[in-house]
């Protein structure tokens, strides 16, 4: 049967399935297929970086509206406090306000984060989605096909777990006076349990640094100490920030904000060092952490000035012992739906939780 070739356009005597001339012609016709697919590659790979910076660029300019928010809101809080010190629902709608901004804006960084690092989930939408997984499609072909052959997926390191640390309560069993257990990629050095309050506590070595490795729940006799929503077992109590300054036991004190910049910064630094540092269970929505040092983080939340408690098991908040001012101090957070750190400010009059460091 007379026919043309389909890449030359030769006539050639051959079947209905023979659509070349020769085998010159069909190797030519495979090659121009290959840098068609190569080239729209190519495109593909250009309009998705060009959509990558494009989305960063949005996400950090959100993140810059977020901070800038917040700060307003936090600088608003503390003059209302000021001009309205009579007036507790205000303040504490103030104060609301600018927890709320703060959240945001600890959002709004890991959504960057997340973007910069490809996962535009949660924020590119739908459409951004479809197409990020219609290119990747495209690329996993072309590598498989035409660059190189299949490369079997390495297989992932399992990461260590551990089981759940003890609890607070009076009945909980000491740890090891000096065991090391080994957690996710770290070895935990665990110090000597100690009796305070009829309760028993465990320490644990963190870098140069010996800490409690629980919330503290000892109720002294003068200051002031809450449980927030009879969670003083599992969560510890809460403190203002006059009552922390002495409330750990002999031997030990409030971490000033260089311990905990110290703790963070040997747990990977502020935008890891919260995952790393929370305990594997007892967060909202499975907001755990990795534990790898054995710090064991719980979100006891907090006490507002006017007696509101709120954010239980969502976040926990520790005071340290350095001043802003007069009556504001510092201290760190952690949040169930993010892995940073976070450091601020507020009245010292609010409840916080508590942990301790060894004396030098």
């Amino acid at each position: 049967m007379l026919q043309r070739c389909k890449w030359c356009g030769k006539p050639f005597n051959g079947s209905t399935s023979d659509y070349y001339c020769g085998r010159k012609c069909e190797r030519d016709a495979e090659s121009d297929e290959k840098e068609k697919k190569a080239e729209q590659h190519a495109k593909e790979e250009a309009e998705r970086a060009k959509r990558h910076a494009e989305l960063v660029e949005q996400a950090e300019r959100a993140t810059e509206r977020a901070e800038r928010k917040a700060e307003r809101a936090k600088q608003r809080a503390e003059q209302v406090k000021l001009d309205c010190s009579n007036d507790a629902k205000q303040v504490e709608r103030a104060e609301r306000k600018a927890e709320q901004a703060e959240r945001k804006s600890e959002q709004a960084k890991q959504r960057l984060e997340r973007i910069k690092s490809g996962d535009y989930s949660g924020g590119g939408g739908c459409g951004t989605i479809i197409s990020v997984l219609v290119v990747v499609a495209v690329a996993v072909f072309f590598w498989r096909e035409y660059i190189r052959p299949y490369m079997d997926a390495r297989n992932t390191e399992e990461q260590g777990t551990r089981e759940a640390v003890t609890p607070i309560g009076k009945n909980a069993a000491a740890a090891s006076s000096d065991g090391k257990n080994s957690v996710g990629e770290n070895s935990v050095g665990y110090g000597k349990s100690f009796e305070y309050g009829g309760q028993i506590y465990k320490t644990v070595k963190i870098g140069d640094l010996l800490w409690t490795a629980q919330n503290l729940n000892y109720e002294p006799s003068n200051g002031n100490s809450w449980c927030n929503n009879t969670n003083c077992n599992k969560y510890g109590r809460l403190y203002d920030w006059k009552t922390a300054m002495s409330v750990c036991p002999s031997g030990y004190h409030l971490p000033t904000q260089q311990e905990w910049n110290n703790l963070v910064a040997t747990a990977g630094g502020k935008d890891v060092a919260g995952r790393k540092l929370k305990a594997i269970s007892g967060w909202n929505e499975n907001g755990g952490g990795t534990d790898d040092f054995g710090f064991s983080a719980l979100p006891g939340g907090g006490r507002q000035s006017e007696g509101v408690f709120n954010d239980v098991g969502d976040n926990g908040r520790w005071w340290t012992a350095t001043e802003y001012s007069g009556s504001l101090a510092y201290y760190r957070s952690m949040y169930y739906n993010y892995d940073r750190v976070g450091e601020d400010y507020y009245g010292k009059s609010r409840g916080y939780s508590v942990r301790c460091v060894a004396n030098n």
